[in-house]
């Protein structure tokens, strides 16, 4: 572990760095809005807007990297990003702002794509997994210390984003200083919907519900803090709880997956998330509790962050391995299909009907895949557990070309 770390050392400071500034934004702008007195569907759109962005990005920012080369398209996207950090406090127009997110979504693409496949270049078969591991728990570590640093400065000032912005400008110096050599990408495109729904409906239907599911509680979670009246300290272990709760929840529950029959465990996950959304839907007009919330908001983000990663492996038990990068390559467009979903129908019913239509929501999305998942249960025979792939720990919400560090897929199929 200790040569692996060593290899992905200063990628993996300017992934941290990149994710704690990205993070701090994240937070910032709906607290910033709410502040300002815009509606949560104006937020839930800008929320779906970065969405958009991320997803084109993760389509189209592969090819101005190899046109460019890894450095120079990293720097640009960074450059580009930290400048529309600065650009949100000079210029609050909210039209001039969805173009900013639809931007910043597109950049932050490219710039998890470069190092994405950074990381895949200095990694081989044997410790592929370890560094996906590594890289996995350095992301979400980020994102919970992002949290915090939006309680440095009041956010009506100019400070918190010129800290994001720092933070992103840093991240490009252990990036541009590299020696690595550049790496390559793989050529691989998405498999059609069609053609992933024929090998696994639940696997589509998972993935869209995970998108619909995370993007709402990313996007609007704030909000949804600050409407039960907490400081922005309180909001800030609210949303990081999220984050620590998917940090801590994906490893056991994929090795339930791997030992039992992994549509038994996605049952099991998608009942504690409507049990927890249920609870944090209604709970707070009975007897609100911080204390609880916050524990109730960490086995939902936890378990909510579960559902793609079973999904994923759900369908590639029914493919080749040289299929694989295509299969998760389609499975991500779906993904954020979904989470440009989640907070645009998310938005305006927290309007119209209370904050708390944020958990409503979701607990309806999880019950439609439940009954789902038990339909195909009754249609399809679940295979051998030797017969089954791993599941593996994503996280597509940070992730671009998360193929490509698979330790599942084989050498040959990425370099393609």
């Amino acid at each position: 572990m200790r040569e692996v770390l060593n290899s992905v050392l200063a990628l993996l400071i300017g992934v941290v760095l990149l994710a704690m500034g990205n993070t701090l934004l994240n937070i910032i702008l709906p607290l910033k809005m709410e502040d300002a007195g815009y509606s949560t569907a104006s937020y839930g759109f800008l929320g779906s807007v970065f969405f958009a962005g991320l997803l084109t990005g993760a389509l189209s920012a592969k090819n101005f990297i190899q046109s460019f080369g890894h450095i120079r398209a990293f720097a640009a996207f960074a450059t580009v990003f930290s400048a529309v950090v600065i650009l949100h406090p000079l210029f609050k127009a909210y039209a001039f702002w969805i173009l900013l997110r639809f931007i910043g979504g597109f950049c932050i693409a490219g710039l998890f794509a470069a190092i994405e496949a950074w990381l895949n270049q200095q990694s081989s078969a044997e410790n592929r997994g370890k560094v996906l591991a590594v890289y996995f728990m350095s992301n979400y570590m980020a994102m919970i210390m992002g949290q915090f640093l939006v309680n440095l400065w009041d956010i009506k000032q100019l400070e918190p984003y010129l800290l994001a912005s720092l933070l992103v400008s840093f991240s490009l110096l252990p990036v541009v200083m590299t020696k690595f050599p550049q790496p390559s990408f793989s050529d691989a495109k998405p498999m059609s919907l069609v053609a992933l729904t024929r090998f696994s409906p639940l696997a589509v239907a998972g993935s869209l519900t995970a998108g619909f599911l995370q993007g709402a509680l990313y996007s609007l979670g704030a909000l949804y803090a600050t409407a039960l009246g907490y400081s922005i300290l309180q909001t800030s272990f609210f949303m990081g709880a999220v984050f620590a709760g998917a940090l801590l929840a994906q490893y056991p529950i994929g090795y339930l997956a791997d030992k039992f029959d992994r549509r038994s465990i996605l049952l099991l996950v998608l009942l504690t998330t409507i049990i927890s959304a249920f609870l944090l839907t209604f709970q707070n007009s009975v007897a609100p509790s911080f204390i609880l919330n916050l524990g109730l908001v960490t086995v939902f983000g936890g378990f909510i962050s579960s559902i793609y990663p079973i999904s994923l492996a759900q369908v590639f038990d029914y493919l080749e391995s040289d299929r694989y990068v295509a299969a998760s390559s389609g499975l991500l467009v779906v993904y954020s299909l979904g989470a440009m979903l989640g907070p645009l129908l998310a938005g305006p019913a927290m309007s119209l009907f209370g904050y708390s239509s944020l958990f409503f929501m979701s607990l309806v999305a999880a019950s439609g895949l439940t009954i789902f998942t038990l339909l195909r249960m009754s249609r399809r025979e679940s295979l051998p557990n030797e017969e089954q792939e791993v599941v593996v720990p994503v996280m597509p919400e940070a992730a671009t070309v998360y193929t490509d560090l698979d330790p599942r897929v084989e050498e040959e199929d990425i370099e393609e």
